[in-house]
């Protein structure tokens, strides 16, 4: 009696309630599985849209408040692109002066065309076509995330390169940065193309391979894509295709093809190399430089000068084969110390302290809010990334393509220097598997697989712990350098706001060496006169020329004396001005400047003297 009080009781239960579907059910209790989104043009728009206009802030902000806006120091790579690229204006396209390039050149070129159109030296135009070549980058690796992912995915990875920190501040820094991400993305673009079976791939093979030369003319390690992705096209056929041999023999004239983009531009710049120097010589010769760098005898993982490295440089001259006999040297005599480096720059590679070169990303983080208050940094996408990479390698063929390229870039970056602003092309996959990440997550958490969703998140924290600035927090603070250049860049552009601004920082970050930092010193003092405080310019001129008394010749640069001199004629103190003057011109380089200050003073040159 009871069992047919029970079977009646489900069968009105069940008249009450409608069953699920069972296609809904079996969906809902299916592994994750990524279904591709297109992106509708809408969508593209309304991205590139977002991530121009935040650019564009960032640019503004710069303006405000960045000394290098429009300012290149003397000795550093910007300075030398400047140089080339007025050689471009003035019409030399070969640029001869430039003899065979130390220096990668496209970014010469870039902004040597930019000028060209704009019929002068234009730092504004610049600054704006870079923005807008960013914005435009993040719309079609928008589109290039969606051949993987889904609507939240694709999202997902196209907010994060369009809000990411570190490229809205080193797309800005009159470097090649911004270019190398373009020429990645389009590469990548069109190897996925061909791999899902789009007409004409050796058009698109083309294309690429005229793209990674391109790169190579902004860092030397983009050529080893080449040989990898011409192996990769013989073997990566078009999904879905049901025979694949088929495509066996269609992926040789897409292989030969790419070769042929690259062999393309290579000889066009032999060529360039050629007719000005008369050898067929590729140049670029600091990349050798850079490897002994980050892997001589006593090399430390990060850009700085060893005893071993100045020993070397020393002795090379034009001959940069030496870089290479002397570290086969140091492979024999210290090989625990360099494959111990090798690791030391791994992690630093994939940590998340930016070791800064010639622009600082620590101190962009203090000055302007596009960067500083910015959530998507480094410390909290790449173990994301990594989380998604993970991921994917479940369907490893399908993603094949993101797992070289992230392979072979972080490779060769680690063999070199993983100096911060090498590692933003990084971010292509990254934010591609950060999205695969999002949707991954959002479906256990649907189908209630907490399991998975737990480890992910316990390896995700993992992750934020090893590779964040925890460990190393002094990487995380601007360098004295950072602070004494940039300084020294506003007060010759006469920017008085930005250097207290500066120096202010400065004070915060180094207190002990507030006052003992000569080069801050002078900057103190150049600060003053620039302000027009005569008292406090007297003042702080006393206490630097009672260093220079103590520390000797080379204290003063000649800049900071002839302004000192001029504090003290101004000041009535005609005698310690003449002592300044008379330095001056005993100097072969300085003698201008002495026989000016001389010439001020009514005195003829008479016998020099030191101060």
């Amino acid at each position: 009696m009871s069992k047919r009080r029970s079977a009646r009781s489900q069968q009105k239960s069940a008249k009450g309630k409608p069953a699920a579907p069972a296609a809904a059910t079996r969906a809902a209790a299916a592994p994750y599985e990524p279904r591709p989104w297109r992106p509708p043009w809408t969508a593209v728009l309304g991205l590139i849209a977002a991530a121009l206009a935040l650019r564009l802030v960032t640019v503004w902000l710069l303006y405000r408040g960045n000394p290098l806006f429009a300012y290149t120091m003397p000795g550093y790579d910007q300075n030398v692109y400047q140089d080339w690229a007025k050689e471009i204006l003035a019409g030399d396209w070969l640029v001869r002066k430039g003899g065979l390039f130390y220096y990668a050149p496209i970014y010469a070129y870039f902004a040597g065309i930019v000028y060209k159109i704009c019929g002068g030296q234009n730092f504004w135009a610049l600054h704006l076509i870079q923005a807008l070549i960013g914005a435009l980058t993040c719309g079609l690796l928008f589109r290039l995330a969606g051949t993987w992912l889904g609507r939240v995915g694709a999202w997902t990875a196209g907010i994060v390169w369009a809000g990411l920190a570190p490229w809205l501040f080193y797309e800005q820094g009159l470097l090649h940065e911004g270019l190398l991400i373009m020429l990645y993305a389009v590469t990548l673009w069109s190897a996925r193309r061909i791999e899902l079976g789009a007409r004409a791939p050796w058009a698109l093979a083309f294309l690429a391979g005229s793209c990674i030369f391109l790169g190579t003319l902004a860092r030397g390690n983009a050529l080893a894509l080449a040989p990898v992705l011409a192996v990769w096209l013989l073997f990566a056929r078009p999904e879905g295709l049901r025979r694949p041999e088929s495509w066996a023999r269609a992926g040789w004239p897409a292989a030969v093809a790419l070769c042929a983009g690259v062999a393309l531009m290579m000889f066009l710049f032999l060529l360039r190399n050629r007719a000005v120097t008369g050898a067929w010589e590729m140049g670029m010769k600091n990349g050798t430089v850079l490897f002994y760098l980050g892997n001589a005898a006593d090399a430390v993982g990060y850009f700085t000068e060893t005893p071993r490295f100045q020993e070397v440089h020393a002795l090379a001259g034009a001959d940069m084969s030496i870089y290479w006999r002397e570290w086969f040297v140091d492979l024999r005599n210290a090989p625990g110390h360099i494959l111990l480096n090798l690791f030391r720059k791994a992690y630093f590679f994939f940590a998340s302290p930016d070791l800064a070169d010639n622009l600082s990303y620590p101190l962009a983080r203090r000055l302007y809010p596009t960067i500083g208050l910015n959530p998507l940094q480094w410390v909290w996408l790449v173990p994301l990334g990594f989380v998604g990479a993970a991921v994917s390698l479940r369907w490893w063929r399908r993603w094949s393509l993101l797992l070289l390229f992230a392979g072979v870039f972080s490779a060769t970056l680690i063999m070199i220097l993983p100096t911060g602003r090498y590692r933003i092309p990084l971010f292509i996959p990254v934010a591609i598997w950060v999205g695969l990440t999002a949707e991954w997550s959002l479906h256990q958490w649907r189908t209630r697989r907490y399991g998975p969703l737990l480890a992910a998140g316990g390896a995700f924290a993992a992750l934020v712990i090893l590779l964040g600035p925890w460990w190393r927090p002094e990487a995380a603070k601007p360098r004295l350098n950072d602070y004494v250049n940039l300084t020294g860049a506003a007060l010759d552009q006469g920017h008085a706001d930005q250097a207290r601004r500066l120096l202010r920082e400065f004070e915060r970050d180094y207190p002990a060496l507030a006052h003992r930092l000569p080069q801050l010193s002078r900057a103190r003092f150049r600060l003053a006169r620039l302000e027009g405080n005569q008292a406090e310019a007297v003042r702080l001129a006393d206490q630097l020329w009672g260093a220079a008394q103590q520390a000797g010749p080379g204290f003063l640069t000649p800049q900071v004396a002839q302004e000192m001199a001029e504090v003290y004629i101004a000041a009535g103190r005609r005698e310690r001005a003449s002592l300044i003057a008379r330095s001056l011109y005993a100097g072969e380089e300085t003698r201008a400047l002495g026989q000016s200050l001389l010439e001020e003073l009514g005195e003829s040159p008479g016998r020099a003297a030191a101060p």
